[in-house]
């Protein structure tokens, strides 16, 4: 069966019988029993989904043990809004999500969403590691982009922002910036820039060791939620400096930043004007995303509560802004 549907063709009320990615599958419990929720996409975008069978617990349970996170699905049900926002519901197709669909013409031009750029976004990492002065410091971080390949193609987060392949390059590619502009606009405010430039390129690093390639997507590991991408960053780093023999000073602070670089929400609050630039960084990339996708989901001249930022949205319209191309991607059909 060849793709004939995308996601960017879904609108609410349809019959859909098409092939998506099943990701990050969970079983859950409700008033009628036992239903599965996940996530179906496509290189046009993604869909909250909902599996309810036919309302047989057992049923659902051998479904779910069945379920490949990664691989691609028949996925037949009716796209329905839900809170402001376009799901699919599976009923009576539930028995397609048991065999995965295979064969040759499974493109990942078809089934792999990512608006990363991921060729130039290597390109730009690589230059602002080249940037830094210090040679013990400098050799440390193009090191570690050496080492692991993955950074460039694995996900920022599972569900927030950047959750797609190449968003962990992108988002630190957006930290470093806003952190090296942080530490070369703000007047009278002393900082390290070389620090600065390391610990946004590094704060994430823990996120190559959080996830794994299986079919045409990346699954977040155990480790990622028993563990922690901070400590498993906090390891590759420390390894990184006894390799390129940094200085103990440099050692220090390189590893505060990623300790602290959640901010207030971390165990480490930020010490140092370096680290504080790191943080603010990173939760102005991670909020701004997130508050950007969920006005995607809320309609023109209305306020929302948004299920990714957690906190009210209105969406305004912009000057220039299609009007028609605001009410379809808020009904679904772009993202």
């Amino acid at each position: 069966m060849a793709k004939n549907l995308y996601i960017e063709d879904i609108t609410p009320g349809g019959k859909i019988d098409g092939q998506f990615v099943v990701e990050e599958p969970s079983l859950m419990s409700g008033k009628k029993g036992k239903y599965i929720t996940c996530t179906v996409s496509d290189a046009t975008g993604s869909l909250q989904c909902k599996v309810w069978g036919m309302g047989q617990d057992e049923q659902m349970m051998d479904v779910h043990a069945a379920l490949k996170p990664g691989m691609v699905y028949r996925c037949y049900g009716v796209a329905q809004v839900f809170r402001g926002v376009t799901e699919l519901n599976i009923n009576e197709g539930v028995g397609y999500l048991c065999t995965p669909v295979e064969g040759e013409d499974l493109s990942p031009e078809d089934y792999v969403y990512s608006p990363a750029n991921t060729v130039e976004n290597k390109k730009e990492l690589l230059s602002l590691a080249r940037s830094i002065s210090r040679t013990a410091l400098r050799s440390a971080v193009c090191g570690a982009l050496e080492k692991y390949p993955l950074f460039f193609e694995v996900p920022a987060a599972r569900y927030k922002h950047h959750a797609y392949t190449g968003g962990l390059a992108e988002h630190t590619i957006e930290v470093a910036r806003m952190a090296a502009a942080m530490a070369d606009g703000v007047s009278g405010v002393a900082m390290d820039r070389d620090m600065v430039v390391a610990g946004a390129i590094l704060h994430d690093i823990g996120k190559v060791a959080s996830f794994e390639k299986r079919g045409f997507s990346f699954i977040s590991l155990p480790v990622y939620s028993l563990i922690g991408h901070t400590s498993l960053g906090i390891r590759i780093v420390e390894d990184l400096c006894r390799e390129y023999r940094l200085p103990v000073e440099d050692r220090t602070h390189l590893l505060h930043i990623l300790q602290s670089h959640h901010g207030q929400h971390a165990e480490i609050h930020p010490h140092s004007a370096e680290a504080w630039a790191v943080h603010f960084g990173d939760n102005a990339s991670a909020t701004l995303h997130e508050v950007d996708d969920d006005l995607r989901e809320t309609a023109p001249g209305e306020v929302m509560k948004g299920r990714h930022s957690g906190g009210l949205v209105f969406r305004f319209e912009r000057p220039h802004e299609d009007r028609q191309t605001l009410e379809k991607e808020y009904q679904g059909t772009l993202f």
